[in-house]
């Protein structure tokens, strides 16, 4: 062939028979197969008649699986190779990555034309990139989880300060309610607003603890912890949080080792959750599922949500399942932002305190979901070698 030499088309040319530069046919077709690259080409009827390189053996294919057939007739063709060639045919040339076999190739076609300018066929010439292609998608996911872990660091630090200075405001709020409560005639009228403003102020406390938790400020008091049994314990009040014609299923797993958690928190975590499954299921119905067990993790481990990585081996695991409406793409991506909801405007504090409460107790959070198909949310702490007859449990 002529080396870079294109006529006004861009179509790549044929130069005199190789054998008049020094090398024949058959020493070319050696050097070829020991290139890291395929080299392919088909005639002007489709058939492909010249198939080699060291990267087609690297990938296990025999170049008998292609020499003398038709280009739509491989075994494993693609609906992007046909598309390619049938490109390169119509006198178009292009470079396309295509994915083959569980690697990736980047392919360049071009038209073959001979000396003559006669349409001799298709030439392309293929090179794993497969290695390249993982390099770059790691680097990609580095730079995303270290965006990530800056921004969710830049909120907890806002978190934190608004959560001070609001307690601040709250401590006067209810210390002045409650002398005017203790000053007031028991039948007074005023008692009834005084009361409002007294369980506002303690909702916004509540609020408050939950900025904190996600700021990494809030107590945490670890102890040897039964998971089932306090999802056992609670369970007539997790139902209540589910509408009408809404099931409740707990399916929780026996002599499950304890986990070392604050067992306050780890009740807000189960409720947080069912709370967010209730809000997604159909209306008038659906049902949401609380599983407890074990889970092995795998070398190398886990990645889980917010780039957490969890190492390899046994955790105690907390589901929360439904068959409700599910998280789309881009809600998912956000999902554990503080404020962000896609139901009711000012709530979305709920599963920003729920990752926070997790990563706390050296777990991990992992959400499976399907638009319109439900959603499962699996909960993963490690064990504690603590003896299990110190475990407790809180109601939420």
């Amino acid at each position: 062939m002529r080396s870079n030499e294109r006529d006004g088309s861009g179509r790549t040319g044929l130069a005199e028979p190789v054998a008049t530069r020094g090398l024949d046919h058959e020493r070319l077709a050696a050097l070829v197969s020991q290139a890291p690259a395929i080299v392919f080409s088909a005639d002007k009827d489709g058939i492909v008649n010249f198939c080699r390189g060291k990267a087609l053996s690297d990938a296990g294919v025999d170049s008998d699986e292609f020499l003398g057939h038709h280009y739509t007739r491989w075994k494993r063709i693609t609906p992007d190779m046909v598309e390619n060639m049938e490109r390169a045919f119509r006198g178009e040339s292009f470079a396309a990555t295509l994915r083959f076999e569980g690697r990736v190739y980047s392919t360049r076609f071009a038209p073959l034309e001979n000396a003559a300018g006669s349409n001799e066929g298709v030439v392309g010439v293929s090179t794993d990139i497969t290695e390249r292609v993982r390099e770059e998608n790691e680097r990609r996911e580095i730079e995303l989880r270290h965006h990530q872990s800056q921004h969710l660091e830049s909120l907890a630090l806002l978190a934190e300060g608004i959560a001070h200075d609001f307690n601040d405001l709250l401590t006067a709020v209810m210390g002045n309610t409650d002398l005017a409560l203790a000053n007031l005639p028991g039948d007074s009228p005023l008692r009834s607003y005084l009361e409002r403003i007294r369980k506002a102020a303690l909702e916004g406390a509540e609020l408050t603890d939950q900025l904190l938790i996600y700021s990494g400020q809030g107590e945490v008091q670890l102890r040897p912890l039964d998971v089932s049994g306090l999802v056992e314990e609670s369970r007539r009040r997790l139902g209540s949080l589910l509408g009408r014609g809404a099931e409740l299923r707990c399916e929780l797993g026996r002599d499950l080792p304890p986990v070392a958690a604050d067992a306050t928190q780890i009740a807000r975590v189960v409720s947080n959750l069912v709370a967010n499954a209730a809000e997604a299921l159909p209306e008038g119905g659906g049902s949401v599922i609380i599983r407890t067990g074990r889970a092995e993790v795998g070398a190398p481990g886990l990645r889980a949500c917010a780039g957490v990585e969890l190492a390899a081996g046994g955790y105690v695991f907390l589901e929360i399942e439904d068959n409700g409406s599910g998280i789309e793409d881009a809600a998912r991506a956000r999902m554990f932002d503080p404020l962000f909801t896609t139901r009711f405007p000012g709530r979305g504090l709920g599963l920003a305190t729920v990752l926070a409460i997790v990563r706390a107790h050296g777990g991990a959070l992992t959400v499976q979901s399907e638009n319109g198909r439900g959603t499962r949310l699996r909960v993963l702490l490690p064990p504690t070698t603590s003896p299990s007859s110190e475990s407790e449990s809180a109601p939420l």
